[in-house]
């Protein structure tokens, strides 16, 4: 085991840890402080090894930079960058798993990035379930072929990026203006309507 890791084990012991017990396997093959604390024991930042520390610390840079942020004490500051880096995180795990065709789509980095729980079940409330069993008098027209196992229309161009909503409560409206755009390139080779 190299000197710097087991000094940081060390310190991270007498700091952190206190009389907590870990199993001897975790602590024995431990190559990097998260492998030994769970990210919600410190901040997101506090458990990364040092070039993931790094990597975070210049993606929160452009972040504030190219969303404009400014926050207004230092615990907002903690805050927001703690979300931020759970986020930074999240999408690298995601988008890891998209690369290797465990998932069907990208996510990434947004305004959305450095936002608290809390404020997003706020944006994301209100779903109000819909019952169908009302709606018996659908009709559907007859195909001479069988459609095809799936189609991907973002790779066709039928699909536009995601649009800040705000929180005014008109998701439906984007949801319906999207799905008009789509219908309207399927049927005429353009997302204009």
């Amino acid at each position: 085991m190299n000197a710097p890791l087991l000094l940081s084990l060390v310190l991270l012991h007498n700091c952190v840890v206190g009389h907590e017990v870990y199993d001897w396997d975790v602590l024995l093959t431990a190559t990097k402080k998260s492998d030994i604390i769970p990210i919600g024991k410190l901040n997101c930042v506090d458990s990364l090894d040092d070039l993931m520390n790094y990597t975070v610390h210049i993606a929160w840079e452009q972040f504030k930079t190219e969303f404009d942020r400014h926050y207004s004490d230092t615990k907002e500051y903690a805050e927001r960058m703690d979300a931020f880096c759970r986020s930074f995180l999240r999408v690298r795990e995601h988008n890891k798993a998209y690369e290797a065709g465990q998932v069907t789509f990208k996510t990434g980095i947004n305004e959305f990035s450095d936002w608290l729980p809390k404020e997003r079940e706020n944006i994301c409330g209100g779903h109000v379930p819909v019952n169908l069993s009302n709606h018996s008098g659908a009709r559907f027209r007859k195909i001479a072929a069988p459609p095809p196992k799936s189609i991907d229309w973002r790779t066709k161009g039928a699909v536009t990026p995601i649009r800040k909503q705000g929180s005014c409560g008109s998701c439906w409206a984007f949801a319906s203006a999207a799905a008009v755009e789509g219908h309207a390139y399927i049927h005429n080779d353009r997302l204009e309507v």
